[in-house]
C-alpha cells in the first residue's frame, strides 16, 4: 500500500520500479551507540564530581544551624544563603560516599571476563585522580571498536554475571549505587530507631526526675507547714504570758 514499508525491524523505502534482483547493505547507525556511551559518560562523570565535591567541601563552624527564634528575625533568602553554608561540610569524609567511590571508579579499571578487552582500547581511559579519576572518551576509537567488534564492546557494559568481575561496567555501577542505597537507608533507619529509643528513655528519666522533685517539693511544703504551724502555736503561747 507504500513505496515505505518495515519489516523485521528495517525500514525499506521503494524509488522506482525494477524486474532485475536489488543489491543493498545493512549497516548499524554505531554513531548513535557512541553518542548513547558519550551520554553515559557524561553522566558518571557527573556523579564522580558530585560525590568528590561532597566528600571533600568544607565545613563553616561560623554558621551553625539556626534556631526558630533567629529565624523569626531573617528573610526566606536570608535564611537560606545562612542554612547553605551551615550544610555545607555535613558529608565531608562520609564513609559510605568514600566506599561508593571506590566501586564506582573500579567498575572502569577491572577488566570485564569473557569480552577479550579493556575499556583503554575501546577508546575510554580515566583522568588523573585529583581530578575525580574522571573518564575521557576517545569518540574515533570508540567507534572504531564497534564497528570491529560490536558484540565485545557491547558486553563491556551490559554483560550480567554472577560474578562481579564478569559484569559489565553499567550493571556493576547500578549494584553499586543499589547497594549504596540499601546500606545508607539501612542506616538512617537503625539511626532513627536508637533516637526513638533514646528519646523514650529520656522521657521515662524527665518523668522519673519530675516524680522526684514533686515529692522532695512536697516534703519541703509539709515540713514548712510544721514549722509553720508551730511558730502559730508557739506565738500564741508567748502572747498569752504578756495578757494580763
Amino acid at each position: 500500500s507504500s513505496n515505505t514499508f518495515s519489516y523485521d525491524g528495517i525500514t525499506y523505502t521503494l524509488n522506482e520500479r525494477t524486474s532485475g534482483p536489488i543489491e543493498f547493505t545493512i549497516e548499524q547507525d554505531y554513531q548513535k551507540t557512541v553518542d548513547k556511551v558519550k551520554d553515559f559518560v557524561e553522566a558518571y562523570n557527573e556523579l564522580i564530581d558530585e560525590l568528590q565535591t561532597k566528600s571533600t567541601e568544607d565545613i563553616n563552624f561560623d554558621f551553625p544551624p539556626l534556631t526558630e527564634a533567629q529565624k523569626e528575625d531573617m528573610d526566606e533568602d536570608e535564611i537560606e544563603k545562612w542554612q547553605e553554608k551551615a550544610m555545607s561540610g555535613v558529608l565531608r569524609n562520609d564513609t559510605y560516599i568514600t566506599d561508593l567511590l571506590t566501586t564506582v571508579r573500579s567498575a572502569f579499571y577491572t577488566a570485564v571476563d569473557g569480552t577479550g578487552m579493556s575499556m583503554f582500547e575501546i577508546g575510554l581511559t580515566t583522568m588523573s585522580y585529583k581530578d575525580g579519576a574522571k573518564i575521557e572518551v576517545d569518540e574515533e576509537k570508540l567507534l572504531n571498536a564497534l564497528k570491529n567488534n560490536p558484540e565485545s564492546v557491547r558486553d563491556m557494559f551490559v554483560q550480567n554475571s554472577e560474578t562481579s568481575s564478569g559484569k559489565g561496567v553499567m550493571v556493576r555501577i547500578s549494584d553499586a549505587l543499589l547497594n549504596y542505597t540499601k546500606e545508607t537507608s539501612d542506616i538512617a533507619l537503625d539511626t532513627l530507631d536508637e533516637k526513638i529509643d533514646d528519646s523514650e528513655d529520656k522521657e521515662k528519666s524527665i518523668e522519673d526526675y519530675m516524680k522526684e522533685r514533686e515529692e522532695t517539693l512536697w516534703r519541703r511544703f509539709s515540713d514548712m507547714e510544721a514549722a509553720l504551724s508551730k511558730l502559730n502555736s508557739m506565738s500564741s503561747w508567748l502572747s498569752s504570758l504578756f495578757t494580763y
